[in-house]
């Protein structure tokens, strides 16, 4: 596994809230990653940092479904995804093993590499169309 390198291009949304909500929920992951490969299992320690980034993904999920509150369809994906990767941090944090730390961090890699430039591409294109909405409102008021 290896740590996820932050692209602007491909990870920013164009919104300084979201993408520094995004930043940081992957710097928190690099520094779990960091201590892989360092081969330190300590569970208490993963259970700080995984912890962490569920506590931090919760309050940033929160924000981007309230930004969504308009968009119903893109909402409800938006949250069975993020009731994804928060079940399976909640279940590794309940039950935490040395022989789960791989196929999790796995799973969270994943979901990181895939979601967020996913959800970046989405958000750009909404904060567009609104924009231009903005601009149309404008020109006809």
């Amino acid at each position: 596994m290896e740590k996820i390198v932050w692209d602007e291009a491909v990870h920013g949304t164009g919104h300084p809230l979201l993408d520094k909500e995004h930043h940081a929920i992957v710097e928190m992951y690099n520094k779990v990653i960091e201590r892989y490969h360092q081969d330190i299992y300590d569970r208490k320690l993963y259970l700080v940092d995984l912890l962490a980034i569920l506590n931090r993904m919760g309050s940033h999920f929160s924000v981007e479904e309230g930004m969504l509150m308009e968009y119903p369809d893109l909402l409800e994906l938006e949250r069975e995804e993020h009731g994804n990767i928060s079940d399976q941090l909640t279940r590794f944090i309940a039950t935490p093993s040395a022989d789960q730390i791989d196929p999790l961090l796995e799973y969270v890699s994943g979901w990181l590499s895939d979601h967020l430039p996913k959800e970046a591409e989405e958000f750009r294109v909404l904060f567009q169309q609104q924009a231009i909405e903005r601009q149309e409102k404008r020109r006809v008021a």
